[in-house]
């Protein structure tokens, strides 16, 4: 079964996570200011911020692939071993992941088609 898609802030949280061996106290005190996620290392971002987080990711991603076309073709989406598949990789073409498309029951059955009715005439009182 694949894992669960987490949203790209929470994607890019785990990955600081990760990379300081899972220390939050480290995450805080990261040194990496050149890092694209070092402004979102705690999984929040400035309140009215309009930085695309996908396009972050798609940066992080070149820098660790070193190629554009290296990060395409990125396979760390797999679990090799024990260890765990990239949380970034479904993002890392800088765009939401197409969702699989499946087949929606109907909600309700139709209605019975209505039978065409003559009008009834009016008797008028005069």
């Amino acid at each position: 079964m694949p894992p669960e898609r987490i949203s790209p802030i929470k994607a890019i949280r785990k990955t600081c996570l990760l990379c300081q061996g899972g220390s939050r106290k480290f995450v805080a005190d990261c040194p990496d200011t050149t890092c694209p996620f070092h402004p979102f290392r705690f999984g929040t971002r400035e309140r009215g911020s309009s930085v695309n987080l996908l396009k972050v990711i798609r940066k992080y991603c070149l820098r660790c692939a070193g190629s554009a076309r290296d990060a395409d073709r990125c396979t760390a989406g797999k679990s090799v071993g024990n260890i765990r598949p990239c949380c970034l990789h479904p993002y890392r073409k800088g765009k939401m992941p197409a969702k699989k498309r499946t087949r929606r029951k109907p909600l309700r059955t139709a209605a019975p088609k209505r039978q065409h009715r003559p009008e009834r005439e009016l008797s008028l009182p005069f």
